[in-house]
């Protein structure tokens, strides 16, 4: 999106963002509630933060740059310092480009001044701004709101342990580093996944916890991240997950899915056999999943998975290695909170790479039954990391029944189950009518895809060309209109996937900047 032209007429249509204020004693005007509703993706125009940002962006990629030279016992030389400064004027030319001079004089607004007017005032009133966990609009609560919250999930899973002001970080670095010496001395380890392991003392910082309203449920419960980073264990965390997440998808994929558009194609095919007037939709939402996990028992899942496939080692790496990485890490999770630090003792921390894999892999083994028990009556199981969706042709007493039963299978897994004719799963709205599967999810998505475009400035020629170019990739030739539009989405949906070509980042280099 076109960062300058973003607040055009964003926030009066009914696609824009709305902001959710459990703050009511706090009063804001129209021009603060205004770039609230502009939603957290908005970037306002601010010449000096970006030239700031801009030099800070290229030393970056230029320090990686050179590492990467090094590694391969290259001198950098002349060609990195012409591409850097040629990279720098083409930033600063884009920069430079005016915004749309038919913008309206009243859309101009001071947002410098706006901002440093919010911030005084959310100090003064105890304020906390978040963006919500999967609506992704602006959150108000008051300071009071948070600390409650977080002291009733803490009290709950019972999985934090309060040091008080006792810094962890410096014995956790010496700690980390001599379990790596450990492992390198006993050749468990190469010099090279030694040195790219290791902690350097100068960089590192303690993770920290804050939390994320799910303005989607009720009583909006907070979402617990642990933001790490510079954590010293955070370069384990990557390396394992890197290592493992590929062997999990190659396990799960027949039951679980990443995204709507997958879920969409099983529906689909499921229900031209299956589909009844009495079929029932199912969504399960598993509790804490992330935190109600024991850490013993969530790397011994780890090392089940590796069993699964017949695995000694991965990728030159021992799975004896592996399991022993996973377990230090695992229980070595430090983190600071409201100028306190905690040590999880239970679960993992939400926001470390290598979490989700473990979850993954505890719902995979605790799921087995459940997966058995529903395709043995003919129905469809998918699940979504702690979500799961269920279409079956089972009364609706007895599936509640049967959920009852699986909250007995693992007392750490306590599933929360939605039975009915209808349900919304990711970005899927699906109803049973009459034994038919209707309306599988897009409501209205091109409208709000158009209307999306249209708010933010795009000519109509250009949003009809991107259509067109989507056809086009799919070689289909006639245009798109409201009478065809499903015969032609389900075309698309039913296309083969092209498989993308691995790339050799040895031989290849990407550059993404942020700036």
């Amino acid at each position: 999106m076109k960062r300058h032209q973003l607040q055009a007429e964003q926030s009066h249509g009914p696609l824009g963002p709305n902001v959710i204020n459990q703050a009511p004693h706090i009063q804001l005007n129209e021009d603060e509630y205004h770039i609230l509703k502009l939603g957290p993706r908005f970037i306002f125009d601010d010449p000096k933060i970006a030239s700031q940002r801009r030099t800070k962006e290229l030393s970056k990629l230029r320090r990686k740059l050179e590492s990467r030279f090094h590694s391969k016992k290259v001198n950098p030389g002349r060609p990195v310092q012409e591409f850097m400064n040629e990279l720098d004027l083409i930033l600063q030319n884009y920069h430079d480009i005016h915004t749309n001079p038919r913008l309206p004089i009243s859309k101009n607004r001071n947002y410098r001044r706006i901002v440093k007017r919010l911030k005084h005032k959310f100090r003064l009133s105890n304020v906390i701004l978040r963006k919500t966990d999967k609506s992704k609009v602006f959150h108000l609560g008051t300071l009071e709101h948070y600390q409650q919250r977080s002291d009733e999930y803490m009290d709950r899973t019972q999985a934090y342990q309060c040091l008080g002001i006792l810094d962890p970080l410096p014995d956790l670095i010496q700690r980390t580093n001599k379990h790596l010496l450990d492992l390198r001395l006993a050749k468990s380890l190469t010099q090279k996944q030694y040195e790219q392991l290791c902690v350097q003392t100068d960089e590192d910082e303690l993770a920290h916890l804050y939390y994320l309203p799910k303005a989607h449920k009720p009583r909006k419960p907070l979402r617990p991240i642990i933001s790490g980073l510079k954590d010293p264990t955070l370069k384990i965390f990557t390396f394992l997950d890197k290592t493992l997440r590929p062997l999990f998808d190659k396990i799960a994929a027949t039951r679980t899915v990443s995204n709507g558009f997958e879920l969409l194609k099983k529906v689909q095919q499921w229900s031209t056999i299956n589909m009844k007037q009495e079929t029932v939709l199912c969504t399960i939402d598993v509790t804490d999943l992330y935190t109600m996990i024991p850490q013993v028992e969530g790397v011994l899942s780890l090392k089940q998975m590796l069993d699964y496939l017949n695995l000694n080692q991965v990728n030159d790496l021992k799975t004896e290695v592996i399991i022993q990485l996973a377990n230090f890490i695992m229980n070595n999770n430090y983190f600071k909170y409201n100028d306190q630090y905690y040590h999880q003792i239970r679960g993992g921390a939400m926001g470390s790479p290598i979490t989700l894999t473990i979850a993954n892999c505890y719902m995979f083994f605790y799921e087995q039954q459940i997966f058995k028990q529903i395709t043995n009556s003919f129905g469809l199981y998918v699940r979504y990391i702690d979500d799961i969706f269920i279409i079956i042709n089972w009364p609706s007493r007895h599936f509640v029944k049967q959920v009852d039963r699986w909250n007995e299978i693992d007392s750490n897994i306590k599933l929360s189950a939605n039975i009915n004719l209808y349900a919304d799963f990711l970005d899927l709205h699906m109803e049973n009518k009459d034994g038919i599967v209707q309306r599988l999810a897009y409501l209205q998505e091109r409208d709000h895809l158009r209307m999306a475009l249209l708010l933010n400035q795009y000519p109509i020629k250009f949003i009809d060309q991107q259509f067109n170019r989507v056809l086009e990739k799919f070689n289909i030739i006639q245009p798109l209109t409201s009478s065809n539009y499903d015969t032609i989405r389900l075309q698309i949906i039913n296309s083969p996937i092209k498989v993308k070509e691995p790339i050799n980042y040895g031989q290849s280099m990407s550059v993404h900047l942020a700036y």
